[in-house]
């Protein structure tokens, strides 16, 4: 349980109103007694969803800047982004945290590896070869790690990932394609999210390089040789083939593809269903198949 003049203590806000304990979050659409509650912004909070809050008792609300101008019985604070602070809070407040040191006995971790402090290793587990993982990582049930690879600290690997495994890099002799081999590994910087059931190959001769603050949906695809840049969000079943490179802070929506030898620049927005088959630099968000510059 927390109280409200708590939260605003944290995270430097304004209270205004009566002091109030919470033990719980909710949203909006259905509100619980004694529960931190989000509104997005001004369109969302409809004449329905206030009347939804009457009868709540002890909650406390984080409201835009642009609500100011409500009348508001229950305790409540303004803030420029409600929902970024209220994430945080659950984070820091109502999330439960894992911070023991603990690796499964069914796990499988090579001596060649390096595990940093306080990592978490879940069931069926194999690191195998030379891997460095860092302080305070955590890797979900039934992943595989194939060295060389690095994985930086505080980054979260969820169940059923492959990385450092070998991807299809061809040539053809003859008419006829074979499998080049594989020789480079995989880099994964800080502060990392690998969706479960992802795959991030290792690369051909140089890594396969993944930025800090990188943030993966499930089913995503990182071929080999691919860069992904600082800061830079790939959501479910995005599709990264070899050698191309994405900038940093960048956001690719669900089912979007690059193709082989592209180059996304910085700040560029790749909407879902969407397919880049030529670089890029110019930011904006771009929509289509192929990808065309839909605003700046």
């Amino acid at each position: 349980m927390i109280s409200s003049k708590d939260i605003c203590q944290n995270f430097d806000l304004t209270h205004q109103g009566t002091e109030v304990f919470l033990d719980d979050v909710s949203s909006l659409f259905n509100p619980r007694d004694k529960s931190l509650i989000f509104i997005k912004d001004k369109s969302s909070f409809s004449k329905e969803l206030q009347d939804n809050l009457i009868d709540r008792k002890d909650i406390f609300l984080l409201m835009p800047m642009n609500c100011s101008d409500y009348k508001i019985s229950h305790s409540h604070t303004f803030i420029e982004n409600p929902k970024n602070i209220f994430f945080s809070v659950v984070e820091e407040f109502f999330t439960k945290k894992n911070n023991s040191e603990y690796i499964s006995s069914s796990s499988n971790i090579d001596k060649k590896s390096k595990i940093g402090k306080n990592v978490f290793i879940d069931d069926n587990v194999s690191i195998i070869g030379e891997c460095v993982i860092g302080d305070n990582v955590r890797i979900g049930k039934n992943s595989l790690i194939i060295g060389p690879c690095s994985i930086g600290c505080n980054t979260s690997i969820f169940s059923n990932v492959i990385i450092g495994e070998e991807s299809i890099s061809v040539r053809y002799e003859n008419g006829k394609p074979y499998s080049n081999p594989q020789l480079g590994g995989v880099v994964i910087g800080d502060f990392c999210r690998i969706g479960f059931n992802s795959a991030i190959a290792k690369g051909t001769i140089d890594d396969t390089i993944v930025g800090n603050h990188v943030l993966t949906g499930e089913f995503n695809s990182i071929a080999h040789n691919s860069i992904i840049g600082d800061n830079t969000v790939l959501t479910v079943r995005t599709t990264i083939n070899g050698s191309s490179k994405v900038g940093k802070n960048c956001w690719f929506g669900p089912h979007s593809t690059i193709m082989s030898y592209v180059n996304i620049g910085d700040n560029i927005t790749l909407s879902a269903n969407s397919v880049f088959y030529s670089s890029v630099s110019k930011k904006g968000t771009y929509i289509g198949n192929p990808a065309k510059l839909f605003r700046v």
